[in-house]
């Protein structure tokens, strides 16, 4: 148990410089939370040299406008909000993901061009592109661009977008300007919109139908996901997208191997949403690699999907392709999940973690797995 702050945020692997270690060092599976406006501080969990709980990074020096709360990590790089609506990026930087015009790695922040309204800014669990969603409701992608993640009508197996690129509508080739929430994972994006009574536009790879408009090919720019209204947040896996609606319910889409629709079956994948069995008053939802979980009003968390390394939370390793109740958490307020593990933030400021633990990512001073928080 780690006792923090008010957000968290989980990542694949990310590269930052101490002054015992010098130049980069990984890090795999961690979230990182700021933890007091004034010290500028970050906590991870990862396994920092065989270092199995939390790992203080100092940022005080290159970040003295870090917003509480507002940062997201990738596989190999890491961004923040910046108290003036800017962001800034550090790490690797092959495919432009740093933002700054270049493919330079940096172990400092850097600023991303271009980008001065910022509201949200989000990045996948995964690979090398990032997408911020600007105060004005148009969203901007930068970094790869495997099957058209930037979502300007573009793809490029190996160049990426080396600034930010706005997204546009696949049929109208007309800017999004009216989003209100954004997720995005390792290959493809989603935004709820005010437009259709608050609707879903996904792009880029949906080898698995998890745009919801009713094919599996791949979309360069956004389309909208049919059947979906009253969106009220999205949550983008590997290969499936779950959406939270207004009334509480949560349906989800794409790749279903494992279960990770939650709707109780194991069919392969659906084009259409489909409702998750067992869950009616969630509040927030997050998606894993192959799981997703729900927080609920009550405080609860359920989860779904994959199992291998016990994320579901439910004491067991089995997958289950409906909720089940994550044993012993009762007063969450915020949750976040990995490729393989899940995190929640309970009221009284602690964080519990469980799931995949093979480099210390669950901060609990061991390397094993564990199926319950």
């Amino acid at each position: 148990m780690v006792d923090l702050g008010e957000e968290i945020a989980i990542g694949g692997i990310f590269l930052y410089q101490t002054a015992d270690l010098g130049g980069f060092s990984r890090a795999v599976g961690l979230y990182a939370e700021i933890l007091d406006a004034s010290q500028n501080t970050v906590l991870t969990t990862a396994a920092v040299q065989d270092s199995r709980a939390g790992y203080l990074l100092d940022f005080s020096s290159t970040r003295p406008n870090y917003q509480r709360g507002r940062v997201t990590i990738g596989q190999d790089h890491l961004c923040a909000f910046m108290n003036d609506g800017s962001v800034q990026c550090w790490g690797r930087n092959a495919k432009g993901q740093l933002g700054d015009g270049t493919t330079a790695d940096s172990l400092n922040p850097v600023v991303v061009q271009g980008i001065t309204n910022a509201l949200s800014v989000d990045t996948g669990a995964g690979r090398t592109h990032q997408c911020a969603l600007l105060m004005d409701g148009s969203v901007k992608c930068w970094g790869g661009n495997y099957y058209g993640t930037i979502g300007d009508g573009t793809y490029d197996w190996y160049f990426g977008k080396l600034q930010p690129t706005a997204v546009v509508e696949k049929t109208s080739g007309d800017l999004i300007t009216d989003a209100v929430a954004i997720s995005v994972a390792d290959y493809h994006s989603c935004v709820v919109r005010r437009q259709g009574n608050l609707s879903v536009w996904c792009w880029g790879w949906n080898g698995s139908g998890q745009h919801g408009d009713g094919s599996r090919s791949h979309n360069y720019a956004a389309v909208k996901m049919l059947g979906i209204s009253n969106a009220r947040s999205v949550a983008v896996g590997y290969a499936h997208t779950c959406v939270l609606l207004q009334d509480g319910f949560v349906k989800c889409l794409g790749y279903n191997a494992k279960g990770q629709l939650g709707d109780g079956s194991y069919v392969e994948d659906s084009t259409t949403a489909s409702q998750v069995v067992g869950v009616t008053n969630a509040t927030n939802i997050a998606s894993g690699y192959w799981h997703a979980c729900a927080l609920l009003g009550d405080g609860n968390v359920t989860c779904w999907g994959n199992n291998a390394n016990g994320q579901l939370g439910n004491g067991a390793t089995g997958d289950r392709s409906a909720a089940v109740q994550v044993l012993g958490i009762t007063s969450a307020m915020s949750i976040a999940l990995g490729h393989h593990h899940s995190c929640a933030l309970l009221r009284s400021g602690v964080i519990k973690c469980w799931g995949k633990n093979a480099n210390g990512q669950l901060g609990d001073g061991t390397m094993d797995d564990r199926s319950s928080p």
